[in-house]
């Protein structure tokens, strides 16, 4: 079962990112392939990685937050802890992903 959360405004989004756990944020788009491609393997980590809170945005249904973090290409991830973004990984790159996850949990 998936532990992906879809988030769609700014203030609920900054409230879910104060948490002390990891976050980890896919800023995707409905008419990006790559996005769709790594979408499955998203919500298999978040399967795996269940103390791990992960989180999706639609750059274009919530601009507000793409804005506030200055994201101009999907995919990309965030990471984030206690508020903070702590990591940033641009486009498919599931090793990478992975590997981002295991650093900072």
């Amino acid at each position: 079962m998936s532990n992906v959360n879809f988030v769609t405004s700014l203030s609920e989004f900054q409230e879910l990112i104060q948490t002390e756990n990891l976050t980890i944020t896919n800023f995707h788009a409905d008419w990006c392939g790559p996005c769709k491609a790594i979408a499955p393997i998203f919500e298999r980590l978040s399967e795996e990685f269940t103390e791990v809170q992960f989180l999706k945005v639609d750059s274009d249904d919530s601009e507000d937050i793409t804005q506030e973090y200055h994201l101009t290409s999907v995919p990309a991830f965030i990471l984030f802890k206690n508020g903070e973004k702590i990591s940033f990984l641009g486009g498919a790159n599931p090793p990478a992903m992975r590997k981002l996850i295991e650093e900072h949990q």
